[in-house]
């Protein structure tokens, strides 16, 4: 009986939630000018970002991610990697799907962890990277660092063509940058993922990556908290 009553509580409690977490997003995505970005991420923020906002994935970087030296190789030679196919390999420390992108002398790897197939894989990286518009790019690279990343990867990333760029990181980091977003998350409490979860389990209505006001960064590019 006590069981039965804890899994009716949990679920109400869980309707509630997905109740305002989907009234918080309509209410944010009202202010959104730019309806279709091509949001460029090392990890999973850029396809919750789309998801959150309701937007169609225009960018092959979902639900997946790469090595961070990699994922500025790939901003720095994005078109070029972009005609490249990858190739699945195997990667025994992976459980999921894994594929190499090379171009001219330079190979990255993209650890596909939300699919299931390397082909189901391959099928949305090719439709999707067909959407991107070139001229509407915004690259998020978040690095779970109190300190951020080291000096060459921090100059390479302040260094990227794309005006329209943001570096998620900890909060003793050197750089005060315009592109630099810092957050307090990244201690000893710290798991892998974190900034995606909400910041009260069951209760909260935002993630941690709502403390960056993304759809301001999507209409103009400033890098700024959210109000």
């Amino acid at each position: 009986m006590l069981k039965r009553i804890q899994q009716i509580i949990a679920t109400r409690i869980e309707l509630i939630h997905n109740f305002r977490v989907a009234r918080y997003n309509k209410k944010i995505s009202k202010k959104l000018k730019n309806a279709n970005p091509s949001i460029i991420s090392s990890n999973c923020i850029g396809g919750i970002i789309y998801h959150d906002l309701g937007l169609k994935f225009d960018s092959p970087t979902i639900n997946l991610m790469f090595r961070p030296d990699e994922f500025l190789l790939f901003c720095e030679n994005m078109e070029g990697f972009l005609k490249a196919t990858p190739k699945e390999i195997q990667y025994d420390e992976c459980r999921y799907p894994v594929g190499e992108l090379t171009y001219h002398d330079s190979t990255i790897k993209l650890f596909f962890m939300h699919y299931k197939t390397f082909d189901e894989a391959l099928v949305k990286w090719e439709e999707r990277k067909q959407r991107i518009d070139f001229g509407n790019i915004f690259i998020i690279w978040e690095i779970a660092s109190e300190h951020g990343p080291d000096k060459e990867l921090l100059d390479r990333f302040l260094n990227l063509k794309y005006k329209n760029k943001v570096l998620i990181t900890g909060e003793r980091c050197s750089s005060n940058d315009e592109s630099i977003f810092k957050v307090k998350l990244y201690d000893e409490k710290y798991f892998s993922g974190k900034i995606l979860t909400y910041t009260r389990k069951g209760f909260s209505k935002k993630r941690y990556l709502n403390d960056f006001d993304f759809v301001e960064f999507l209409n103009t590019g400033i890098v700024k908290k959210a109000d």
